[in-house]
């Protein structure tokens, strides 16, 4: 089968959809503010409109850095997400003790 005869937008659409109920959690839990160096990269496109995508990173007093971001090219069914998030040294140290009590 070659995959660029199969539309995988319904398999994106729902793994973007958990993604960002994950980040919502994190929000939720972590106070964040969106770093002023991805303000332009919110929501981006290839100069032919072919590959898009989203790119958005935030940091706060308990979190280094969070990146929720996609790239997508519809046309050729590529698709990549994250969402990675690196823990300031205290709140790490707090939920490793957690997680062994």
């Amino acid at each position: 089968m070659n995959p660029q005869n199969t539309d995988n937008s319904t398999v994106f659409d729902t793994l973007w959809a958990i993604l960002g109920e994950l980040h919502q959690k994190l929000g939720d839990r972590f106070e964040l503010y969106l770093e002023p160096a991805s303000q332009s990269l919110q929501q981006f496109s290839s100069p032919d409109g072919r590959v898009q995508g989203s790119l958005r990173a935030f940091s706060g007093a308990e979190i280094d850095w969070l990146v929720h971001s996609h790239l997508k090219n519809p046309m050729l069914n590529f698709s990549t997400m994250r969402l990675k998030v690196v823990l300031k040294g205290q709140v790490l140290k707090h939920t490793i003790m957690i997680k062994i009590l």
